[in-house]
């Protein structure tokens, strides 16, 4: 670094009462606060004594704290990619009109990614008067996610061009995951008007969601490994392992309540909806744990996004917990009322949470 840039920080741009506003915002750009943890106590030592009213020294102390943060955005961060005046620039767009612009701009983005939902939702709705109730109510309830999840994946997609290539990648997986999902959405209600009495509806769908929710756990893993988590969930082998083990078992729990069921449920048929409900749940929460792990080290412009990108797997494995439940008691799934109002419910929660990550995310970056 030269002499120019050593004695220069973004803080001198703007007046001594906004430096501290300043330090916080440069310190809330580092994906790892462990990378800080020095400055960070520097500037809580001074807060506190001082209370914020600065003499010479404190100031001399904080263009420091900013000098050795912006070498650490621009020389050690995983996340971005920095230069110095790139750095400036955009800390400089922060505290102007400039990112208040963008981000009106993005929240009636994400406005309208949820009125073209409830429009061909609704569209399809009206239009459907010829199929059945659950079956025009299935259906548009898919669309309707379908557009939900399309709109956090091209969110997710769309990171900045300051975005580190690994970053890049582990947020291209997520997005990749999702736009899956919202492909796969209308098979569970088509397969319901097509051939309705098919006893493999269920096991197609789950077992098409577990595929397209593979690459979830990839983005997961990359992220956990960029920010140095340590666990063995990120070895494919173990993974391997578990999906064999997690196969076993549900086929053995199906084996052994055998002759304690009642009803048209073949051993097969349980077989294969246990085991294909079983492993998306296990792809969900071995993604969902190593999300959490990297969220609890991250800093809290991109755990925000990651929070959200945590609880929407959570939930979406006690969706499937519920279904198992509910179908493995007897009840129709196809045609009871409480069942399909829960699960409308409780996945519209999920394809909110996803939406929410995709803005936050972008709002990460726009900031």
């Amino acid at each position: 670094m030269d002499n120019a840039t050593a004695v220069s920080t973004a803080a001198e741009q703007f007046p001594e009462d906004r430096l501290l506003d300043v330090i916080i915002y440069t310190a809330s750009l580092v994906s790892d606060l462990r990378s800080i943890d020095s400055e960070l106590n520097i500037l809580r030592q001074i807060t506190a004594r001082t209370g914020g009213s600065f003499n010479d020294r404190d100031k001399a102390d904080l263009y420091g704290i900013q000098q050795k943060l912006e070498q650490t955005l621009v020389n050690q961060e995983q996340f971005r990619t920095f230069s110095y005046d790139t750095l400036r620039a955009h800390i400089l767009r922060h505290f102007s009109r400039q990112a208040i612009g963008s981000a009106r701009r993005l929240a009636w983005a994400l406005v309208g990614i949820v009125m073209v939902a409830l429009v061909v939702a609704l569209g399809f709705f009206m239009l459907s008067q010829h199929l059945p109730n659950n079956a025009r109510n299935a259906v548009s309830l898919s669309l309707f996610y379908l557009v939900l999840y399309s709109g956090s994946a091209a969110l997710l997609a769309s990171a900045r061009k300051e975005v580190g290539k690994e970053v890049r990648q582990a947020y291209g997986y997520l997005a990749a995951a999702l736009f899956c999902v919202a492909l796969v959405t209308p098979i569970q209600p088509l397969i319901g008007i097509f051939i309705p009495k098919s006893p493999l509806g269920p096991t197609i769908m789950t077992a098409t969601l577990a595929l397209a929710y593979i690459p979830f756990y990839l983005g997961a893993r990359k992220l956990a490994l960029l920010i140095g988590v340590q666990s063995r969930l990120t070895s494919y082998s173990v993974i391997a392992i578990l999906v064999v083990g997690a196969a076993a078992l549900y086929a053995s729990i199906a084996l052994i309540t055998a002759p304690f069921r009642s009803g048209p449920l073949t051993t097969p048929y349980v077989i294969s909806v246990t085991i294909s409900h079983g492993l998306l749940m296990l792809n969900l929460a071995v993604s969902a744990f190593l999300l959490a792990k990297a969220h609890s080290r991250m800093s809290f412009l991109y755990a925000r996004s990651i929070n959200a990108l945590t609880l929407a797997p959570i939930v979406n494995v006690a969706v499937c917990l519920y279904f198992l439940v509910y179908w493995y008691a007897g009840n129709g799934i196809a045609t009871d009322n409480l069942y399909l109002d829960i699960g409308a419910v409780v996945l519209t929660i999920v394809s909110a949470l996803y939406l929410r990550a995709g803005y936050l995310f972008k709002r990460t970056h726009l900031n």
